[in-house]
């Protein structure tokens, strides 16, 4: 049985979960997050506990237990927490500069702060099937899809061509980014996103149209 919740700070905390009930209250929900990211940073996946999670937090062990059942669910929820508008695409009626300008952006997300979040997360997917299905939804879908309707807009504007293989493309443009996150072999880098992309565009018919400043 799990302990009841112990919370140091009965002030606003407790003022806030017994005004709010259900849900619960967002400012010990965010601390938690973000306890469990800064937990990682210092302590790597291995050496991470709830019990370490909640005494950052400032919470008790059961608080984190009744919204996450693993480390591994926590952490992908505070992953996802951290994601921003740089990490969508956007159409500009470029598709190329749009791919490029999105792929930069990622690549700046897994080499920044957040490099051992992901890292930790890709290693739980091999193993929690739950924790997989929310990634490649709330994560690799999610950006796919997007994708997807900008190459369809690509493809009214002439850009390219209708019958190409987007999940095949996407695969070559995206695959070697995780790769180099999770083996480390070689440098990931915006250069790594301009091979790729006037490496693997053309093949599919598409145009690489150069760009000042990449």
């Amino acid at each position: 049985m799990w302990e009841a919740d112990k919370e140091p700070n009965r002030g606003m905390n407790h003022e806030c979960e017994r005004k709010l009930g259900r849900p619960r209250c967002p400012l010990v929900h965010h601390r938690i997050l973000d306890a469990s990211l800064e937990e990682l940073r210092e302590v790597g996946w291995e050496n991470l506990t709830m019990d370490a999670i909640a005494q950052r937090a400032g919470v008790g062990k059961a608080t984190i237990y009744r919204r996450w059942c693993s480390k591994a669910q926590l952490l992908l929820e505070a992953l996802l927490d951290l994601e921003d508008e740089s990490l969508q695409l956007k159409d500009t009626g470029n598709l190329t500069h749009d791919l490029r300008r999105q792929m930069h952006a990622l690549v700046d997300f897994f080499v920044g702060d957040h490099q051992v979040t992901v890292r930790a997360i890709l290693a739980a997917v091999q193993t929690d099937e739950e924790v997989a299905a929310v990634f490649r939804d709330r994560w690799l879908l999610k950006r796919k899809c997007v994708i997807e309707r900008a190459m369809a807009l690509a493809v009214d504007r002439g850009q390219m061509n209708p019958v190409v293989d987007a999940d095949l493309m996407l695969d070559l443009l995206y695959a070697p980014l995780y790769f180099r996150l999770v083996m480390g072999h070689e440098e990931l880098s915006h250069s790594l996103v301009d091979r790729l992309l006037d490496s693997v565009l053309p093949v599919f018919g598409i145009q690489v149209q150069a760009e000042l400043n990449r």
